[in-house]
């Protein structure tokens, strides 16, 4: 009996001293609501954000044995917003934009954008390091003058937007 209490003792210690990961929990919600888009995007409100749609997607790969911290939690933000006509000639105005292809855009964020040519702004994506949340920041604007949508991507202070 004492052999098989010493291996439940030495699992349990193995477990707590990481050597166990939980599975990754994924969660995602969608939402439309631009007040809660322009809390989380501070950068984003002087640009009047009259429409938006997003995906808010948290995921956690924390282990047995660890204090949980913001670190294990990679939160996510992706979609557009419509911006009035005032807002996006003020967007256009403030930041230099470039052409760019597709392959410089983050995969995550290319699935969302329509088809034809596309603008970045450098500036811009560095703006949102002012941001509490969501400090890393993608985004993307068709070439097209008609559109006033903006797609972006987002992640929070711990995780980098990944480029591949």
């Amino acid at each position: 009996m004492g052999t098989i209490l010493r291996v439940a003792i030495l699992v349990v210690a193995v477990g707590l001293a990481g050597g166990c990961e939980l599975p990754e929990a994924r969660t995602s919600s969608k939402g439309k609501e631009e007040s809660k888009l322009v809390s989380w995007l501070e950068n984003l409100k002087e640009f009047d954000v009259k429409s938006c749609e997003y995906t808010l997607e948290k995921s956690s790969d924390s282990k047995f044995g660890r204090m949980p911290s913001s670190a294990d939690t990679r939160m996510e933000l992706t979609g557009f917003a419509e911006l009035s006509p005032e807002g996006l000639a003020k967007l256009k105005a403030d930041f230099d934009w470039t052409p760019a292809g597709r392959e410089t855009v983050p995969p995550a964020l290319r699935p969302l954008l329509p088809e034809g040519d596309i603008l970045v702004s450098p500036k811009l994506n560095e703006s949102f390091e002012k941001n509490r949340s969501f400090t890393h920041g993608f985004v993307a604007l068709p070439a097209d003058d008609n559109s006033k949508r903006v797609y972006f991507l987002t992640t929070d202070k711990d995780h980098p937007i990944e480029m591949e």
